[in-house]
């Protein structure tokens, strides 16, 4: 009897570590085999996030070249919808263009002379009169000019004064907003007589043409596709585009990034919330 009790006493933990350790190798296994998913599901995203995007770019370069030098901001609906495509699963892709121009640059490589100095002097105004609201006030990407018809008004006084070296421009900035409030948006012509008007001829004429444009060449890329039987909002990607077809660069501006007369770049998903 004795016996039989120290057998099933060294039985039980025994019965116990190899439960343990075939758990343990259970778990281990599982472990593994989720991680293989989901790395296999990472490598599937990122294979279609590329053969999306790939496309998208594609049809939008055939639409900019559709466009002919006709100005981007004229081929819009009022939404900034630039055109849809349907797939054959029954999706809707809606491509936007939205004004990307209207912050002052802040990456200034590639710059030189008194452009790269003008440049800094916008960003130094912002950072002496917005303080931490400068960061979002500034972009990387794009030419120096700024986009007149959507830059907020801090950015735009940052510009104007940092070209005003002479201390001659007083109603430019009242000018602007007025002519968007009143039509929406300003053409170039708009800012041409703008200039001519309230800026006296002279070198800070010269450098408000550098830094204001009314014609951008960076614009945000915003794609959305929905089901076209219930109208549900799938994805939503992002981009940005350097047209250059239909916009010049300013006087003095860097020409490295804007050979092409096209560039799609800085593809993103995005989460709305």
């Amino acid at each position: 009897m004795r016996q039989r009790a120290t057998n099933r006493g060294f039985a039980m933990p025994m019965a116990v570590m190899v439960v343990l350790v075939l758990t343990t190798m259970l778990s281990m296994m599982l472990e593994r085999h989720i991680a293989q998913l989901m790395a296999n599901r990472r490598q599937l995203d990122a294979y279609a996030f590329g053969h999306a995007t790939r496309g998208i770019s594609e049809a939008l370069d055939a639409w900019i070249r559709s466009n002919g030098s006709n100005p981007i901001a004229a081929a819009l609906d009022v939404d900034g919808l630039a055109f849809t495509l349907s797939t054959d699963d029954g999706q809707v892709v809606k491509i936007y263009l939205r004004d990307g121009q209207g912050l002052a640059l802040s990456e200034l490589s590639g710059l030189s002379g008194d452009t790269l100095q003008l440049g800094h002097d916008v960003v130094d105004h912002l950072v002496r009169e917005q303080h931490e609201r400068a960061r979002g006030l500034v972009r990387r990407e794009g030419p120096l000019a700024v986009s007149v018809n959507s830059a907020p008004k801090e950015v735009l006084r940052a510009v104007i004064e940092a070209a005003d070296t002479e201390g001659v421009v007083k109603d430019l900035l009242g000018t602007i907003l007025s002519l968007r409030s009143s039509q929406g948006s300003l053409t170039p012509e708009d800012l041409t007589q703008a200039i001519q008007s309230d800026v006296p001829d002279g070198a800070s004429r010269f450098q408000i043409n550098a830094l204001l444009t009314a014609n951008p060449a960076l614009w945000r890329v915003d794609v959305l596709t929905e089901s076209r039987a219930t109208g549900q909002v799938g994805v939503h990607y992002r981009a940005w585009g350097l047209i250059t077809r239909t916009a010049a660069p300013g006087q003095g501006d860097r020409a490295s990034p804007i050979d092409r007369p096209s560039s799609i770049f800085g593809w993103e998903r995005v989460v709305d919330r």
